[in-house]
C-alpha cells in the first residue's frame, strides 16, 4: 500500500493534517502551499449598498457572518 501511495500521489496541499497524515503513513512527497488569495473592498455606487459576506469551515465546525456597507464604508443595518 505505502509503495502505491507513494507512486501515485504527486504532491499534497501543504497543511498541519496533511503533513501528519504523510509523516505517520512513512511517505515523502512534495508539499504545495497554499494559493493566497489578497482581496480589498470595493464601494458600491451612490445610492446602493453592499453585502459582503464570508464563511469557514474546519473539522470543529463552521461559521460565517456579513456586513452591509454604503458607498462611504460605513455600517447599515
Amino acid at each position: 500500500m505505502k509503495l502505491y501511495l507513494q507512486t501515485v500521489i504527486e504532491s499534497v496541499l501543504d497543511i498541519g493534517t496533511n503533513k501528519g497524515l504523510i509523516d505517520r503513513l512513512g511517505l515523502s512527497v512534495p508539499f504545495k502551499k497554499k494559493n493566497v488569495h489578497h482581496c480589498i473592498w470595493e464601494k458600491p455606487g451612490p445610492g446602493w449598498l453592499k453585502l459582503d459576506c464570508d464563511g469557514a469551515l474546519n473539522d470543529q465546525g463552521a461559521g460565517y457572518g456579513g456586513l452591509v456597507r454604503n458607498e462611504d464604508g460605513s455600517l447599515r443595518l
